[in-house]
């Protein structure tokens, strides 16, 4: 258990039993105590709150490991709805630990809700997945850094923030002009989206590395919404999109030949899948909540 649920649990215990009050029973009894507990506590909760910002919070050069196990996913079935060629999108169901958040507005709209499964896309073009079914491995770390994918990923490649922004829109249901209906026309408007991650990430050429390279390229390919997607992107991040960082992460996946945990040289590489972690500021406002709701029933 971390720092953090540590400290969680130690404040819940207090909120359920009061063992703090016993701990603090050389005060004189009345309001004097009740002011230090309650003074105590909150010094409590603002270390706490600080604590899961400082572990959420993700700027460039930061790696946030959420795993302390080997941990398992599966291209569900129902990734064949709404999936062209080799790309996505793809349906993914978490088998076990902490794969990214699920149960979105994208997972659910024109799909079989229910169960761990979210919706994503892949950054990497030389690598890829199975047939629906496959179970793989994904590597302990969700940061924003696709890792042992080929030219463009072997030494780590980090995402772009138009990559981000626009998955952030799509899992919340509010991309322009995305038709969420599975479908055809769903089809046709996931092979857009992917091909505008794949080119935002360089994974046709790393010269691909302006705005009017991106667009021309995209244009050459007869992708005229991945365009107008990447135009968008480009400007929401101009004006200050994801500065402040974002909860964008990589979920990098592979068969795990060896069964030890572990992504190496001796495994088979698959396409690296994009994924959200909670808001780091969610985390933080709710154990403030929860500490002010404790202080309250002290002193009730």
């Amino acid at each position: 258990m971390g720092v953090c649920g540590l400290v969680f649990k130690c404040l819940l215990s207090y909120m359920l039993t009061g063992s703090l009050r016993a701990s603090l029973n050389t005060f004189p009894a009345g309001g004097r105590c009740e002011r230090v507990e309650e003074s105590y506590i909150m010094k409590i909760c603002v270390v706490a709150a600080s604590l899961v910002l400082a572990q959420g919070v993700v700027n460039a050069g930061q790696v946030r490991v959420w795993g302390d196990r080997e941990d398992s996913i599966r291209m569900a079935g129902e990734t064949a709805k709404f999936r062209t060629g080799v790309g996505g999108e793809f349906k993914i169901e978490v088998l076990s630990g902490f794969a990214g958040k699920t149960d979105r507005v994208s997972d659910k709209i024109g799909l079989t809700a229910g169960g761990r499964t979210f919706q994503a896309f892949c950054v990497e073009l030389d690598e890829f997945v199975w047939n629906p079914g496959n179970t793989y491995s994904f590597d302990k770390r969700l940061d924003d850094v696709a890792r042992l994918g080929g030219a463009n990923t072997n030494s780590g490649d980090r995402l772009s923030l138009e990559t981000a922004y626009l998955y952030t829109q799509f899992r919340a249901g509010k991309l322009s002009g995305f038709n969420y209906a599975s479908g055809a026309s769903r089809e046709q408007f996931a092979d857009n989206l992917q091909h505008a991650f794949w080119t935002l990430e360089q994974e046709f050429s790393n010269n691909d590395n302006t705005q009017a390279k991106v667009l021309s390229r995209l244009a050459n390919k007869g992708k005229g919404q991945a365009a107008a997607w990447a135009s968008e992107a480009y400007a929401a991040v101009a004006n200050g999109w994801g500065a402040n960082g974002h909860n964008v992460r990589v979920l990098n996946i592979f068969v795990d030949h060896n069964r030890d945990g572990v992504m190496n040289g001796n495994d088979s590489f698959a396409q690296s899948q994009l994924t959200l972690i909670p808001l780091p500021g969610t985390a933080a406002l709710s154990l403030a909540g929860m500490c002010v709701l404790g202080a309250r029933r002290r002193r009730m």
